[in-house]
């Protein structure tokens, strides 16, 4: 199917032979992409159109990283067709044979998914506020496609538009947040745009009159423009006094992680309403994809979703695999007996997401490095993700523990460390307490319980 050529080598012969020169960037561990070998690409008609009108090129991109940067890959597959050199459409995200030769008949005659887009987005922008949901959606696309002029466009809209959105406005541009910093942090159009709407709400601050959305929006936008530092340094302002700490815990969520990265450890202390919620949860979710179903272990991963603020910061995953004796399915449905469980989600190296959220990149377990094999044998797929999952267990815990003794709370703070001896009873997590203690500040502050977890770590 593929051209054994580089990538200029398959630029020069398709313009060489007047045909589309087609890229499959893809990477080693990237599941889609694999799928997409074992079917799209082997697929009769996609093959009798390459030999007659194009030529494709499958490169690792973790193997052609100035190629990768040069065309502004984000995500894997993305399939990029080019023209006389010139790239003229893209895609991303797996296609089956029918929606891929689809494709490929609109790279060649029109219309392209360039073209396509742009017309649902006129569509959308007609529409006026009834459109927010689908501008919503497309911008995603824009960005994938490396449209980031309007993409700013389109973000600007949306953060003006938030209340279209059926949330409330606030809480709706807390989500667009961590999108729009992306975007900023390779655009200067966007990082200026929304530089100076932080900026106007420097005075608000200033004064002490902003509204608590008002201050939700300032948190955000600092997100944005890539300057946490002023939000930490204004809640360590705030956080001794009743009303200031009250404040803090209206943004719990998005404040913690955020202020420990600040090392901000009195502050992140104070911010935390409900220290033990997320970590009781992950605790109680380690074994989860332990979980067999008729008697046999689930037998692929899964690929989670995150959302902040639910579940400390983790939801449940949306299985991509077939059950045992099922077809393949996108969503496990309640009650669909041949549904996978869905689990926690899987860590990746611990990659933040964004500063203020201090998640984890979703992804399909692989093996150590990130790009070697993925496990394939149920009991090794299960072992790995029960191991991410309690290291980052030790890390949420001994972070709140840190910040709890930081800031005087310690009854809650030898409960958060309870809980995590209780699901994770190792030297490694001892010594996660203490290290995150270390940092802190506190180690001093319980000496003797400290010097304990020390000494049993060493036995």
């Amino acid at each position: 199917m593929f051209a054994d050529l580089g990538f200029e080598e398959a630029l020069a012969k398709a313009r060489t032979e007047k045909r589309i020169a087609v890229l499959d960037a893809m990477t080693s561990w990237c599941g889609p992409c694999k799928q997409m070998d074992a079917t799209t690409w082997r697929d009769a008609g996609v093959v009798q159109w390459f030999n007659e009108f194009g030529v494709a090129v499958q490169l690792d991109m973790d193997l052609h990283v100035a190629l990768k940067e040069k065309l502004q890959i984000k995500a894997f597959p993305t399939i990029v067709a080019f023209r006389d050199g010139v790239e003229f459409d893209r895609i991303v995200g797996s296609r089956g044979p029918a929606e891929f030769s689809e494709w490929l008949a609109g790279v060649r005659t029109g219309p392209t998914s360039k073209q396509r887009l742009a017309a649902q987005l006129a569509a959308a922008r007609a529409a006026g506020a009834d459109g927010y949901s689908r501008r919503r959606a497309l911008v995603e696309d824009l960005v994938f496609g490396g449209e980031l002029d309007e993409a700013s466009t389109e973000y600007l809209w949306l953060w003006n538009n938030a209340a279209a959105s059926g949330e409330a406005p606030a809480q709706e541009r807390a989500q667009l947040a961590f999108e729009i910093a992306q975007v900023a942090s390779e655009h200067a159009a966007t990082l200026e745009a929304f530089l100076a709407l932080r900026n106007g709400l420097d005075a608000q601050f200033a004064s002490g009159a902003a509204t608590l959305d008002q201050r939700s929006d300032w948190i955000a936008l600092n997100v944005v423009v890539a300057q946490p530092e002023k939000t930490a340094q204004w809640a360590a302002s705030v956080a001794h006094s009743a009303a200031g700490a009250e404040t803090l815990r209206s943004f719990e969520e998005r404040l913690f992680d955020l202020l420990v990265a600040q090392n901000e450890w009195f502050a992140a202390g104070v911010c935390l309403r409900e220290p033990l919620k997320s970590v009781t949860w992950l605790a109680a979710n380690l074994g989860a994809y332990d979980l067999a179903r008729d008697g046999e272990p689930a037998s692929m991963p899964a690929i989670p979703l995150i959302k902040p603020g639910e579940s400390g910061g983790m939801k449940p995953a949306i299985p991509i695999a077939p059950a045992p004796g099922g077809a393949s399915t996108g969503d496990a449905k309640a009650g669909d007996e041949q549904a996978p469980k869905s689990i926690p989600m899987i860590p990746l190296g611990g990659k933040p997401i964004g500063a203020a959220q201090g998640g984890m990149v979703p992804a399909i377990p692989m093996g150590a490095g990130g790009t070697s094999r993925a496990p394939q044998d149920p009991a090794e797929i299960a072992r790995e993700i029960r191991e991410r999952l309690t290291s980052t267990l030790r890390d949420m815990a001994s972070k709140r523990y840190a910040a709890l003794v930081a800031c005087g709370r310690d009854v809650e703070a030898g409960e958060v460390a309870r809980v995590l001896l209780s699901a994770a009873d190792d030297a490694k997590s001892r010594a996660a307490l203490v290290a995150k203690a270390l940092r802190a500040g506190v180690l001093d502050q319980q000496r003797a319980r400290h010097q304990e977890w020390l000494d049993q770590a060493a036995e």
